[in-house]
């Protein structure tokens, strides 16, 4: 319950200051200390992390200092220009993240950390067409403006939770194995 706590603090503080009304900049820079801290915790191996807040962390660690240094580096012009630009990205880095994870960690895309076996790529790699199809989206424009996040990062999460739920991995992961009446799926059995 904590893991997810902590994780979700960087969105959650992002947002908060937001609406407080403390402006973009600020709720940006309260956010990137807040991924920075989350990111360090599970780098230590403290923390178990889910691939896809992960790749929200990280830009969230990321976004606000690169714009401050555009900022300084060229003008506020570029950055008003980028700033729409802003909510589509987080999309481009969990991608980003999902590939690095899909190419280097044993748990894939899928499962993050604190996997024992290397889990086989069929899953992880539906969920990195699934987001490669939500930067498709976000990027594309509407009205002159990006479209929206909100619904490719629900269908990563919810394929996400569909495939460790028919694994048997997700419960077995929560400790209710035992309580839970169906035998897990031979989904990624060889």
């Amino acid at each position: 319950m904590l893991r997810y706590l902590a994780e979700n603090m960087p969105s959650a503080i992002y947002f908060g200051l937001l609406f407080m009304g403390v402006g973009i900049e600020w709720a940006g820079w309260g956010a990137s200390i807040a991924a920075v801290t989350v990111l360090s915790l599970a780098r230590t191996g403290r923390m178990p992390w889910s691939p896809i807040l992960l790749g929200i962390n990280v830009h969230f660690a990321l976004a606000a200092p690169l714009l401050t240094f555009v900022n300084l580096a060229v003008g506020r012009e570029v950055v008003m220009h980028l700033l729409p630009y802003a909510e589509p990205t987080v999309l481009v880095v969990v991608f980003s993240t999902g590939l690095v994870l899909h190419c280097l960690n044993r748990g894939r895309f899928l499962y993050g950390s604190n996997v024992k076996a290397i889990v086989p790529g069929v899953p992880s790699a539906i969920l990195l067409m699934i987001s490669l199809f939500g930067v498709v989206w976000a990027l594309w424009p509407v009205e002159g403006e990006p479209s929206g996040i909100t619904g490719p990062l629900a269908a990563l999460f919810l394929v996400r939770f569909a495939i460790l739920h028919r694994s048997g991995w997700f419960f077995a992961g929560a400790h209710v194995a035992t309580a839970w009446p169906f035998k897990p799926s031979t989904l990624f059995e060889t």
